[in-house]
């Protein structure tokens, strides 16, 4: 049962039942009724009730009441004033949208869910002749008007995109993709300063990560069952020791060397992942975080990460998708069943199979073959001239694998225009596609620090003390405000006010404990 149906449609009750909450502590702080779906009604809010600076305008001129309006207007006041002078605002609508997201997903996990049991109970009445067709993962997922149904819709909705059912956070391992993580956040985030001058937008915006995404998850999951959680970082080290560098000096050669302000903010934000909690984990100098990455998932399917079932790889980056397990490969998940999906960490979606054979137009397993043909800018890898997406999901699909293009194209096999056949027979297409499958690949091999790959989150200020289960955890004299405090502390320090203020309101003193909730 990859969805856990009843385990999500409690946390969808839980998510709406916040997100009304949420509702009415805006009203209560504005003084009045509040459309929070209404961008005029906001503004109005915002700008003329609070009468709050503008901070952001939209490229019209106008007042902004984007996400990042109201998260400059949540760090540059302490929400703690709450009522009394309507600052609270900003962070209760930021927590609000937050809200929205999870229930949106959570939504729809519930009507996959009703759509694969269905699917299931159809196979089983059948005797099986529906499960040959691709089992739960070959037919489309609801509507959006389905899932907002729940899973009474899931059935109507037939006809709409395909989705995968989302994974639950019970023994998981969930690799944080730490380094893309703080590049998205340094860019995304407007300028932040310590009263020291030491930069921290890049650390906000990483810890607003783990609070929206894997706080909520992590409190809850911990008190069923062990829960990994790596940050994996980049080495940090020169370009030239970098083995896609020299196997390809062009290989992201456009990128300039890491901002002033940002260079400060690594060491931070592993600081604040050992405060949450997580592993800490880097590469060697001649390769990059997603290897390893790579290399926990394939430990994870090997049975060498003991207990888990679900590997979650939280992360923007599509050159991860080729990790994916497909449900319809006989092999999928190796010989222990794992499934692996990605989350991506801005609108909390995630990123099956069927995802990317939507996006791409491939499956997860021919994503290197696919990038070795088209190329990707953002690494400067070449790819083949004059194959475009299209071009490359068609050859795959009559080929599949990028030898089997390349065999084909010797071959003069039909299922290939001339052009593209001389193309890739040539020795330069030739060259370029099997050297850009050599950038786009990820190593799976390398060496994995014991003690991540073996134990669960360590527990912070506790002389490296494992938490597996809540027993290990009262145990251990882990109480809500040591855990969440640890936390607290760090974002106090790092004056990212709004963040602990919100942590601290939700999860720390008067909170309920962290295993009851």
């Amino acid at each position: 049962n990859i969805g856990g149906g009843d385990a999500l449609a409690g946390s969808l009750q839980a998510a709406q039942d916040l997100e009304q909450l949420l509702r009415r502590r805006i009203d209560e702080l504005a003084g009045r009724s509040v459309n929070a779906n209404s961008r005029k009604d906001l503004a109005r809010l915002l700008y003329e009730d609070l009468a709050l600076p503008v901070l952001e305008r939209t490229s019209g001129g106008a007042p902004a009441v984007s996400l990042v309006a109201l998260e400059r207007f949540a760090d540059s006041c302490d929400g703690s004033n709450g009522a009394a002078d309507g600052r609270g605002v900003p962070q209760a609508l930021l927590e609000l949208r937050q809200a929205e997201k999870r229930v949106k997903a959570l939504r729809r996990g519930v009507a996959l869910e009703a759509q694969r049991e269905a699917h299931a109970n159809a196979s089983s009445r059948d005797g099986g002749a529906a499960a040959a067709g691709g089992g739960a993962f070959s037919g489309a997922a609801p509507s959006t008007a389905a899932a907002n149904d729940g899973a009474a819709g899931a059935a109507a909705g037939a006809a709409a995109a395909p989705a995968s059912p989302i994974l639950p956070f019970e023994d998981a391992l969930v690799l944080i993709d730490g380094s893309g993580i703080i590049f998205r956040s340094y860019y995304a985030v407007p300028p932040l300063h310590r009263s020291d001058g030491t930069p921290v937008n890049a650390l906000s915006g990483f810890c607003s990560t783990v609070n929206r995404v894997l706080m909520p998850e992590l409190l809850t999951a911990s008190r069923r069952s062990s829960v990994r959680v790596v940050c994996v970082m980049d080495p940090g080290s020169p370009r030239e020791a970098q083995a896609r560098v020299q196997a390809y000096e062009g290989y992201k050669a456009d990128r300039g060397p890491c901002p002033e302000d940002l260079s400060p903010q690594f060491d931070l934000v592993k600081e604040a992942a050992q405060h949450y909690g997580f592993t800490v984990a880097t590469p060697p100098p001649t390769h990059e975080a997603d290897d390893l990455i790579a290399t926990y998932v394939a430990a994870a399917r090997e049975g060498r990460v003991p207990g888990v079932k679900n590997v979650i790889i939280i992360s923007y980056d599509k050159d991860l998708m080729q990790l994916i397990t497909d449900e319809r490969e006989t092999d999928a998940g190796g010989a222990n069943g794992v499934i692996v999906r990605q989350m991506n960490p801005s609108h909390l979606s995630w990123s099956g199979p069927l995802e990317v054979e939507d996006q791409f137009g491939v499956r997860p397993k021919q994503l290197v073959d696919y990038l070795a043909l088209v190329g990707d800018r953002s690494d400067c890898v070449p790819g083949v001239d004059g194959i475009g997406k299209k071009s490359a999901s068609t050859l795959l699909g009559n080929f599949e694998t990028l030898d089997g293009v390349l065999a084909a194209a010797v071959e003069g096999a039909s299922g290939m225009s001339k052009k593209r056949e001389e193309t890739l027979r040539s020795e330069e297409g030739r060259a370029n596609a099997l050297l850009s499958r050599q950038l786009v690949e990820l190593e799976e091999r390398l060496v994995l620090p014991e003690a991540a790959a073996t134990a669960p989150n360590p527990v912070p200020d506790l002389d490296d003390s494992r938490i597996v289960t809540v027993e290990d955890a009262k145990g251990a004299g882990l109480d809500n405000d040591g855990f969440v405090e640890s936390v607290v502390a760090f974002l106090r320090r790092s004056e990212l006010r709004s963040l602990a203020t919100t942590l601290e309101r939700k999860h720390g003193n008067g909170g309920t404990d962290w295993w009851e909730t």
